[in-house]
């Protein structure tokens, strides 16, 4: 184990007493569904968190160097503009696909629109 990979323990977080026995802050939230999910699945609950403001890019790094190794993505396969879960899975195996090639979120796209403009 990485000295600074983080090891968040039930009996340390949460205290037998209280209303707060199952709060925990989104760092601790997110080491803790770390070890038992997928670099992928890891890459879109980052992506959310960033995307919903609940996480800041200058809080990445100290987050990104506690987890394991293991699921632990580059800042680079993150992406704060994934609106979705499945938008960023699928972009993840795009970008895999396409041997780390370039691979661009639409900002949005109107309903009942083809993202596409040029199709009709």
């Amino acid at each position: 184990m990485d000295p600074a990979e983080s090891r968040i323990y039930l009996h340390e977080q949460f205290a037998e007493n209280g209303d707060y026995r199952w709060r925990v802050s989104l760092r601790d939230a997110v080491l803790q569904h770390a070890p038992t999910c997928s670099p992928d699945e890891l890459i879109a609950v980052l992506d959310s968190a960033l995307h919903q403001g609940l996480l800041r890019v200058n809080q990445l790094d100290s987050l990104l160097a506690a987890l394991p190794r293991r699921v632990r993505p580059a800042t680079g396969d993150l992406d704060a503009k994934s609106m979705s879960g499945t938008e960023s899975h699928i972009r993840v195996a795009l970008r895999r696909a396409n041997s780390g090639g370039e691979c661009n979120t639409l900002s949005s796209v109107g309903c009942c629109r083809w993202a596409d403009r040029g199709r009709h």
